[in-house]
């Protein structure tokens, strides 16, 4: 899909049928929707339910985030069904330009169908508009204009390591010019793999943020652990210190009240003696 384009009379009718069928409607609030990936993901998640894992993404505000999912999807879901999304198509669906989400759930229709539908009438939308639609109808034979997402053969679900091709490349080694056999790949395999470490990077440095958050909330804890244990230890030493104060208060009181009691015996003792002598 190295563009984006408007689908005939014909292929909005068939595509508006298989959208109420799945219970979904283009209007201007779904369209400004389908601009961030999520709710595109979850359709895509209704039809092919083990590809699509909708932890990967995260509903987005800005452009530059819904651009950053819309490169993921292409690369993990879009990518494996044969559906191959250029930048500046991934741009229009981000920016939700006219005719880009239309493209994209015709593709899925069409791919869901298991095979192309014929197209009679296409047109490419270009930045300066100036193609004309083609009459495919003419006897005269003209190529088709086909959006590149469509799939010419199934869908491959798995995706294929790319292809390594060996070439001898002269080098100069010891001041001799040397033929060094080196192994290449294709461009875009090798970009392929620069999104798939920008992601891993994104992912890990996602990770270690985490990490480093959990860390400072042990720190925190543990602080908060010692300190609570330190107050627990000074409040045992004043319970203790109050114990050892009444206890010895308590001691005063007894002895006070035997000193009293044994006066209170002998005032008696005495009262009665004299009470003897005087009969």
């Amino acid at each position: 899909m190295s563009h984006c384009r408007i689908l005939t009379i014909d292929e909005k009718k068939e595509l508006d049928e298989w959208l109420k069928a799945h219970d979904l409607e283009l209007n201007i609030h779904t369209r400004r929707d389908l601009t961030d990936v999520v709710p595109v993901a979850r359709i895509f998640k209704k039809i092919h339910p083990k590809l699509v894992e909708l932890h990967n993404y995260t509903p987005r505000n800005s452009f530059s985030l819904k651009l950053q999912n819309w490169e993921t999807f292409n690369l993990k879901v879009l990518r494996k069904l044969g559906l191959h999304i250029s930048k500046p198509a991934l741009v229009q669906l981000a920016n939700g330009s006219a005719g880009a989400i239309e493209s994209l759930l015709y593709d899925l229709m069409v791919m869901r169908s298991g095979g192309l539908h014929p197209i009679t009438k296409a047109r490419s939308v270009k930045s300066n508009h100036t193609n004309s639609q083609k009459d495919l109808s003419s006897p005269k034979p003209e190529p088709q204009t086909i959006s590149l997402t469509h799939v010419p053969k199934p869908a491959i679900v798995e995706k294929l390591p790319p292809e390594v091709m060996i070439l001898d490349v002269e080098e100069l080694i010891n001041g001799k010019i040397v033929k060094v056999p080196k192994k290449l790949v294709a461009y875009e395999d090798y970009l392929d793999a620069l999104r798939e470490c920008d992601e891993k990077d994104r992912f890990i440095n996602c990770v270690s943020q985490k990490a480093d958050y959990l860390e400072s909330l042990i720190t925190v804890k543990q602080e908060r652990i010692v300190e609570l244990t330190e107050q627990l230890s000074r409040l045992s030493v004043s319970i203790l210190s109050m114990r050892a104060v009444n206890s010895n208060n308590h001691e005063e009181i007894d002895e006070k009240l035997r000193n009293a009691n044994v006066k209170k015996d002998q005032a008696t003792c005495f009262h009665n003696n004299h009470s003897k002598e005087t009969c």
